[in-house]
């Protein structure tokens, strides 16, 4: 169920139904916390459908929470390193702003996640490799 869960929320957030998205993502932790406990390796994709919703629908900040438990519950765990990339990935995207240089860090172990997944992850090492060489956002002037 919780996989499911998992997949409507991914559907909804494509679709723009950002509420809807993180209503199924959050329904799909809380199974797995239920089934696994609080920080399995069977929370990356619920955890990774979570963060993106909320992302979406409120902004990086909002995403923290659930990409830092994500990023934390893999490192510990022995896992694809695709998925391993994407999580640092998705941190690092929604640490630019706030911590650039833990965003470079997170970026270049994606990179090496991404690279060590093979050459089908190609466009996802091409896509983190830039993030790693941005510089730091800066507020527009008010």
């Amino acid at each position: 169920r919780a996989a499911t869960l998992t997949e409507l929320g991914e559907a909804l957030r494509m679709l723009g139904r950002f509420d809807e998205a993180v209503a199924a993502c959050v329904e799909a932790v809380a199974l797995e916390d239920m089934s696994h406990g609080t920080d399995g390796w069977q929370h990356a994709a619920c955890l990774l459908c979570l963060g993106r919703a909320e992302q979406a629908r409120s902004g990086p900040l909002a995403a923290r929470t659930a990409f830092e438990r994500v990023a934390a519950i893999l490192d510990r765990g022995d896992v694809a390193p695709n998925t391993r990339a994407a999580a640092h990935e998705a941190l690092a995207r929604t640490l630019r702003e706030i911590d650039p240089e833990r965003s470079r860090e997170l970026a270049q172990q994606a990179a090496s996640g991404y690279r060590a997944a093979g050459p089908a992850y190609a466009a996802d090492l091409a896509r983190v490799q830039v993030l790693a060489l941005l510089p730091p956002l800066t507020p527009f002037p008010r």
